[in-house]
């Protein structure tokens, strides 16, 4: 079937479909969601703040009152260990480098 033709034959039964709208939608079921609040704080308990955090499809409100949980600072110093051993590679590197070095060069030279 020719693309454009059958693009024709959706969209004139889409119109149909549109006009003569055969279901009517009488009930919005709610809808319990799942969160994290792990990451965000501000959720509304459910059984009067003792319950789990869980919002109805219903009711948008407490979307407006959540804000991100800040991440702790860590208090290991796991960042300065890795730099100490990071700083004693380099300069080992660098004796090395310098050893092998002044070995190609020869003995030096006296006038």
């Amino acid at each position: 079937m020719d693309p454009d033709l059958r693009a024709d034959y959706i969209k004139q039964m889409q119109a149909v479909m549109y006009e003569d709208c055969p279901g009517f939608t009488t009930v919005f079921p709610l809808k319990l969601e799942a969160y994290r609040t792990d990451k965000w704080d501000g959720w509304s308990r459910s059984n009067n703040g003792n319950g789990a955090a869980f919002l109805a499809a219903s009711m948008p409100l407490p979307y407006s009152q959540l804000t991100p949980k800040v991440a702790a600072e860590a208090t290991s110093s796991t960042g300065l260990w890795v730099a100490i051993v990071v700083a004693v590679l380099v300069v080992v590197a660098v004796v090395v480098l310098l050893i092998l070095r002044s070995r190609r060069s020869g003995p030096a030279m006296e006038e």
